[in-house]
């Protein structure tokens, strides 16, 4: 037998459910042989409770078994949220049509039919650790295209932030040099006196005031823009202040909300400082502030975006809510599946929230709970490790 399979995927771990000791000997040694990192319970119940500890990277699932069977256990892992990405491979006797239609429609991913031979298992295993592994990769390229988006997007406002003050800055100097020809005219004339030199140091003043006003708004917005593009494409971890990093992000994304009378409103204490990493937080927040002007607040003028902010020991908890238009009851629990969207006549993707939660939960090693209702908006609590600080 050749060891590419377990070369490539050595030290992935499987976990074996079947109540059949000698079955499940066998298959235990086959695949620790192969390289595999190796765990067997005897039941259903202890494979529900094994996976919410320590989620294996594939389940070999018994069919016929006492207590819950294969099926139930399979339906149960697929409902669960943490579980229900596992791929599953029943192992059993029964090879009916029915029963093979009714493990895919649980969500299982193949099938092996006892008596059992090491080559047919270890090559579906490694199939499917193959399939999960492209899945994987494909997933990272999405995010990534979803951050080079993202910093598209900003690089879009930031350029449309900075027409206004330029704008105004050749405003007031092209202004300004109309009034200095025409004072030197009148100088020339000699038909200078004090309320004509009165009035031309007004003007001067007016458009030193516009000008310097404006160049500290076009600084503010590019030190704003720098920092979160610096972020998004190091994807370092550093600590920063959460207060400076939100008000980085609202400045940035300030043109959105110059037509409307839509707002954000930022509550959080001056010295709350976070070890983690500021790219990928930044990504997260700019989805929610995208989803709310885009699905929360449609077809409305008015809108108010809430971003809260506290440490409670350990762990800094942000609140982010609108008072947009809610989610239905039976809309909330699909909106952080991945490819679901409200929109998909319109271009929606439907990776705005699932980024959102796979970020949170992979890249930041937090927790998101989620909370709506039809005409009260949406609540999202986003609780993350304070970190080293």
């Amino acid at each position: 037998m050749s060891n590419q399979i377990s070369n490539e995927f050595a030290g992935k771990h499987i976990l074996v459910v079947d109540d059949i000791p000698a079955i499940s000997e066998f298959l235990v040694a086959i695949l620790e042989y192969e390289g595999y990192k190796v765990s067997a319970v005897t039941s259903g119940e202890d494979a529900l409770v094994f996976v919410d500890k320590t989620p294996p990277d594939l389940i070999l699932l018994d069919i016929i078994m006492e207590g819950i069977d294969g099926f139930e256990t399979c339906r149960r892992l697929k409902a669960d949220e943490l579980s229900q990405h596992i791929p599953v491979i029943f192992v059993t006797a029964k090879n009916d049509a029915e029963d093979v239609v009714e493990g895919f429609k649980l969500g299982a991913v193949d099938f092996v039919i006892k008596p059992l031979r090491k080559e047919d298992v270890c090559i579906r295993i490694g199939t499917q650790l193959k399939v999960q592994a492209f899945i994987q990769a494909q997933q990272a390229q999405i995010i990534q295209a979803e951050k080079l988006a993202s910093l598209a997007e900003l690089m879009g406002e930031f350029s449309h932030e900075l027409e206004t003050p330029i704008g105004i800055i050749l405003t007031a100097q092209t202004h300004m040099e109309e009034k200095l020809h025409h004072f030197q005219k009148i100088m020339s004339d000699n038909r200078l006196t004090k309320s004509k030199l009165t009035a031309f140091v007004d003007v001067v003043e007016d458009a030193n005031r516009l000008t310097l006003s404006n160049i500290t708004r076009a600084i503010e917005r590019t030190n704003s823009f720098k920092r979160l593009s610096v972020d998004q494409c190091s994807e370092e971890r550093r600590r920063f202040n959460m207060l400076e990093f939100l008000h980085h992000i609202e400045l940035a994304l300030r043109s959105k909300f110059i037509n409307t009378d839509h707002q954000i409103i930022i509550q959080c204490d001056e010295d709350i400082i976070i070890d983690s990493f500021p790219g990928a937080l930044s990504q997260v927040v700019i989805n929610l502030i995208n989803n709310s002007l885009i699905h929360g607040f449609e077809n409305q003028n008015v809108g108010v975006i809430n971003i809260d902010v506290a440490q409670q020991g350990e762990v800094v908890s942000l609140v982010y809510s609108d008072d947009g238009k809610g989610i239905s009851a039976e809309m909330l629990p699909k909106i952080f599946s991945q490819y679901y969207t409200s929109k998909p006549d319109e271009g929606g993707s439907g990776l705005g929230l699932y980024l959102v939660k796979s970020i949170v939960e992979k890249k930041l090693d937090g927790a998101l709970y989620c909370t709506s209702e039809v005409g009260n908006g949406i609540i999202l609590k986003i609780n993350l490790p304070l970190g080293k600080v």
